[in-house]
C-alpha cells in the first residue's frame, strides 16, 4: 500500500486540506472520507461498491454516507451524535439536522407531503462516506464549507440547483462509529474490551492475552496476592499492582505503579501512572504521568489531565478537571499542599451555565420505546444501564450449554447433534471460540460435581460419552491451553470436595485420548499463567502435589525419551 501524507498550516480544517488536495489535483477518483477517530471493522470495497450502485443508478449521487442502527437509549449514542434523519425510497437523504441541542428537529413539511419518505432517529453516523471525484471541486467553489457536515447541509439547501445527491448505506452487520467525546470513548473502549468489534480487540493489537470474563493482561504484569481482576480489564506492560486491590471495568495503561488495597471501577488509567496505597478510582479518566497520593478518593466523571500531582489523603469531587501547566500557579484546595496542578473552568453554553455534565452517564437515561429497532449488531451492545455485567452472555450461554448436556446424558443423544446446538448458542449470545472451549468443558464437569456419588466414578461415565464433544472443541495448541487452565478453575474452586488425585487421573485421561499434550501440559505447570479468580499462593499449592509432581515428571522424561528417539 503506498500512502502519501500531506501537511499544511493551512489545514486549519477538513475542507481547506480538500481544497487544497483538489487544487493539487491529487483526487481523480471514488474515495473514502473519515474522521481520524473513528473506528471499524467493516469492508471497505464493499462500501465502494455500494457507492458505484448508487452512482449507476442516479449519475447525480457524488457522496454514500454510512450509518449504524443504535436505539435511543443505546450506549454508544452521544450528545454529538443525536440526528434526525429522512431519506426517500431510493434511500436518498433529503433532511439531516443533528439536534443534540434542543432534542427536536425542524422538519419542513413540504418533505413530508410531497415525498415518499421514512424517518429515522435510530440511527447514528458513522462518519465514514464514500465520495466520488466531484466532491472536492465542490468544497473548492464554497469556501465556507469547514467540515463533511458543512458540505451535506450546503448540498441539501441547494440540491434542486446543484443536482448533486448523497445517499444513505444503514448497515446491517460490521461495527462502525466514531469517538466525539469522552461518553463514545467510554462506550467504545467497553465495546472493543467485550469484543463486539473483533478483530479491533486487545489481544488483536497488542502483545497481551486474553482471558475469561474479558480480561487482558501482558506476560510481563506483576500483580500481588489477595488482588481481584474482576471483569473487562486491560493492563499494559510493565506494570504492577500491589496486594488486597481490586480492578474492574478499566483499562490501565503502561507502566503503571498501582499501590495495593486500591480500588479501580470503571476508569481509565494511561500510560506511566502512579496510584499510590488506599487510593479509590470511580468513573473517571486519569491521564499519563499523574501521581495520586495515598489514601486520595477520587469521585466519578473526573478527568485529571497530564502530569497532574495529587497529595495524600485528598477528597476530589465529581466532575473535577485537573490540569497541570509549569507556568500557571497550583491550586492548594484542588491538589493539596505538595501537589501541582488546579482546577480547569469548564466553557458553559450561556443558557446551560449551571448545569453539571454527566459525561458517564451515572444518572438513568429516560425510558424509550425501542421496540421497532431491532438488528443483531445493534442489539448486542445496546445497554440500558451503563454498568450491566459484561459476563452475563456467557452465564446464558453456559447455563443452554449445561442444559443441553444434561439433557444429551439422560436422553442419549449423539455427540453431533449436542455440537450443533452448542454452536447454535454460541452464535446466539456471540461468545469467543476460546469462551466456548473453556465452557462447555466446565459444564461437563459441573454435571458430574452436582450428580453426587462417586465423582471420579461418574466422571469417566461422562468424559467417555462426552469425548467427542471435547475432542470436536479443543483441536489446536490454544484451545488445548483454554483447556487446561478450565480444569484449574474447576479445581481450585471446589478443591474442598476433589481430591488432586482427581485432578490428576483427569488430566492423565485427556493426555492419553490426544485431547491434552505434553506441550501443553509441562509449560502450565512449570510457568503458569496468572488467574484473576484465584490467589497465585493456591496455584502454587497445586503445582505443590505429589500426584500432579510426578505425573509431569513422567511426562517430561516420556518426552525427553521421545526427542532422543527421533535424533
Amino acid at each position: 500500500m503506498n500512502i502519501q501524507v500531506f501537511v499544511s498550516e493551512e489545514y486549519t480544517n477538513m475542507g481547506a486540506a480538500i481544497r487544497d488536495l483538489d487544487a493539487k489535483g491529487v483526487i481523480k477518483s471514488n474515495f473514502v472520507l473519515l474522521n481520524g477517530d473513528c473506528i471499524g471493522n467493516l469492508q471497505l470495497n464493499e462500501l465502494i461498491d455500494i457507492h458505484k450502485r448508487n452512482v449507476k443508478n442516479d449519475p447525480g449521487c457524488i457522496m454514500t454516507t454510512v450509518f449504524r442502527k443504535a436505539s435511543p437509549n443505546h450506549r454508544i449514542r452521544s450528545a454529538d451524535n443525536e440526528i434526525a434523519l429522512l431519506l426517500d425510497f431510493k434511500q436518498k437523504i433529503v433532511f439531516l439536522e443533528n439536534n443534540h441541542k434542543n432534542k427536536q428537529a425542524e422538519i419542513p413539511l413540504k418533505l413530508l407531503n410531497e415525498t415518499d419518505v421514512s424517518v429515522h432517529f435510530d440511527l447514528i453516523d458513522t462518519h465514514i462516506s464514500i465520495c466520488s471525484d466531484k466532491v472536492p471541486p465542490d468544497f473548492s467553489d464554497n469556501f465556507d464549507f469547514e467540515n463533511r457536515d458543512d458540505f451535506i447541509n450546503g448540498l441539501l439547501a441547494d440540491d434542486e440547483l446543484l443536482q448533486h445527491y448523497i445517499y444513505a448505506h444503514i448497515l446491517d452487520d460490521g461495527y462502525a462509529t466514531c469517538v466525539s467525546d469522552v461518553t463514545s470513548y467510554d462506550s467504545i473502549s467497553r465495546d472493543i474490551i467485550q469484543r463486539f468489534s473483533f478483530p479491533i480487540v486487545p489481544d488483536q493489537e497488542s502483545d497481551c492475552s486474553y482471558r475469561r470474563f474479558n480480561v487482558y493482561l501482558n506476560d510481563d504484569v506483576k500483580i500481588l496476592n489477595k488482588t481481584e481482576i474482576t471483569q473487562n480489564v486491560t493492563i499494559g506492560r510493565n506494570t504492577s499492582i500491589g496486594s488486597s486491590s481490586s480492578i474492574g471495568d478499566s483499562v490501565i495503561g503502561k507502566n503503571c505503579t498501582i499501590g495495593s488495597n486500591v480500588n479501580i471501577k470503571n476508569s481509565y488509567i494511561w500510560d506511566n501512572v502512579t496510584v499510590e496505597d488506599n487510593c479509590s478510582i470511580e468513573k473517571s479518566i486519569i491521564a499519563s504521568k499523574v501521581v495520586i497520593g495515598k489514601g486520595t478518593c477520587i469521585a466519578q466523571g473526573c478527568i485529571i489531565a497530564n502530569d497532574v500531582v495529587i497529595d495524600e489523603n485528598m477528597r476530589i469531587k465529581e466532575f473535577t478537571c485537573l490540569v497541570n501547566d509549569d507556568d500557571s500557579a497550583h491550586n492548594k484546595e484542588a491538589v493539596g499542599e505538595h501537589g501541582k496542578g488546579f482546577f480547569f473552568e469548564q466553557q458553559y453554553d450561556s443558557d446551560n451555565e449551571s448545569d453539571e455534565i454527566d459525561i458517564w452517564c451515572t444518572e438513568a437515561k429516560e425510558e424509550d420505546d425501542a421496540s421497532s429497532v431491532s438488528t443483531s449488531f445493534s442489539d448486542s451492545s445496546d445497554d440500558e444501564s451503563c454498568d450491566s455485567p459484561a459476563f452475563d452472555e456467557f452465564n446464558s450461554f453456559f447455563n443452554e450449554v449445561y442444559d443441553s448436556l444434561q439433557r444429551g446424558i439422560e436422553e442419549k443423544l449423539i455427540a453431533e447433534n449436542l455440537i450443533l446446538e452448542i454452536n447454535s448458542s454460541k452464535h446466539a449470545y456471540n461468545v469467543p471460540m476460546n469462551e466456548v472451549n473453556s465452557l462447555v468443558l466446565k459444564a461437563i464437569l459441573k454435571l458430574t460435581h452436582q450428580a453426587g456419588g462417586d465423582f471420579l466414578v461418574t466422571l469417566k461415565e461422562h468424559m467417555k460419552y462426552m469425548l467427542p464433544v471435547i475432542q470436536n472443541y479443543i483441536r489446536s495448541d490454544e484451545s488445548q491451553k483454554d483447556c487446561i487452565y478450565s480444569l484449574e478453575e474447576f479445581y481450585l474452586s471446589n478443591d474442598d470436595t476433589i481430591k488432586p488425585v482427581v485432578f490428576v487421573k483427569i488430566l492423565q485421561y485427556l493426555y492419553d485420548k490426544n485431547v491434552l499434550s505434553e506441550e501443553t501440559i509441562l509449560p502450565w505447570f512449570n510457568e503458569p499463567d496468572y488467574l484473576p479468580e484465584h490467589e497465585v499462593k493456591d496455584q502454587k499449592r497445586l503445582r505443590g502435589q505429589k500426584e500432579l509432581i510426578l505425573f509431569t515428571k513422567w511426562l517430561s522424561e516420556a518426552e525427553e525419551e521421545s526427542d532422543s528417539d527421533s535424533d
